[in-house]
């Protein structure tokens, strides 16, 4: 049993436009999982991200990662994708937007291996608040998962970001300089060894406005054995 593993990350940011497409390599490896941190900061509500597609195969949105949120005067919205098995090597990802007007994005995509490929999502939340950390108490569901968390924090001065104890940082952005329409991006995961309590967390530069997403990704050993998933209520392997 084992943590999934990195194959590789790609970022992107823009202010004062969209990101229309990204080039990823999502690798050949066994049980690969690509998954993609997006915030923004637009105008209205509803204005921000409507769907994904990596090689033209839709992904998939996790609603309870994903959240958006007043941002004084505009919005931020926070969102989490995926897609199981994805094509291997190097392919566009595509991004739609609903109507409106994007201020800034940021885009995080990672390629996991050893992944679940099946049910690869355990946990998830989300949270916003005033303040310059993001940080998520889970209790995992599946041996050697990760805790994976996307925050955005409101402002072009709120970076560089330090991850919390023993968390990996996955992405460090900043979508521009403007403090208002601009905003702080960063993706960091926490590795759990058995179910129970976790903690990741990252802390921006400054305070600001912040909204914040987690999930757990399961790897491929929950599928049965010992790494199996707590059948639900009953507490058995």
């Amino acid at each position: 049993m084992a943590n999934p593993t990195i194959y590789g990350t790609t970022t992107d940011t823009a202010t004062a436009a969209d990101i229309a497409t990204l080039a990823h390599d999502s690798g050949s490896g066994s049980n690969r999982v690509l998954k993609l941190w997006t915030s923004t900061i637009h105008d209205g509500t509803g204005e921000g991200l409507a769907s994904i597609t990596y090689n033209s195969v839709s992904m998939t949105n996790v609603a309870g990662a994903s959240l958006e949120v007043a941002f004084g005067g505009r919005f931020g919205e926070v969102m989490f994708w995926y897609l199981i098995a994805p094509a291997t090597g190097s392919n566009t990802i595509a991004f739609t937007y609903n109507s409106g007007t994007r201020r800034s994005v940021c885009v995080t995509a990672t390629t996991y291996e050893g992944a679940h490929q099946t049910t690869v999502i355990g946990v998830s939340n989300t949270t916003s608040g005033s303040s310059d950390t993001a940080s998520f108490t889970e209790t995992t569901t599946a041996v050697d998962s990760l805790l994976d968390m996307g925050f955005a924090i409101q402002g072009g001065d709120t970076e560089p970001f330090s991850p919390g104890t023993g968390d990996v940082e996955l992405s460090d952005l900043v979508s521009g300089t403007n403090t208002f329409l601009d905003h702080g991006h960063t993706n960091a995961y926490q590795a759990a060894t058995s179910t129970g309590s976790y903690t990741v967390s990252s802390t921006a530069s400054v305070t600001d406005n912040t909204i914040a997403g987690v999930v757990e990704i399961i790897p491929v050993a929950a599928a049965g054995g010992p790494g199996a998933i707590m059948t639900a209520n009953r507490g058995i392997w």
